[in-house]
């Protein structure tokens, strides 16, 4: 569950059309830039399986979207949702 506003990726993302096929999500806590919200996923310290890096780097998903709201304990938090692609609401291909 989301922390920006309680909803499901997929809810989210179903606000826009339909997922094709699959979808990921990242969440970054506590990153003041751009910069440095990036390098917390790619760097991944102390993630066990680095499964932040794995998902920002899949060739599967090919777009993606991106909010970014205050957070009352880390400062700020940075969520990005992964879709293979997205189809127009009523398609399924």
């Amino acid at each position: 569950m989301c922390v920006i506003d309680g909803s499901f990726p997929s809810d989210r993302m179903e606000r826009y059309g339909n997922v094709d096929e699959a979808w990921g999500e990242n969440l970054v806590f506590g990153g003041e830039i751009a910069a440095q919200v990036m390098e917390k996923i790619i760097v991944s310290d102390g993630a066990k399986g680095r499964g932040q890096r794995k998902t920002l780097f899949s060739s599967l998903y090919t777009v993606c979207g991106v909010a970014a709201a205050e957070h009352t304990s880390a400062g700020s938090v940075v969520v990005i949702d992964y879709a293979k692609g997205m189809l127009a609401k009523g398609k399924d291909h």
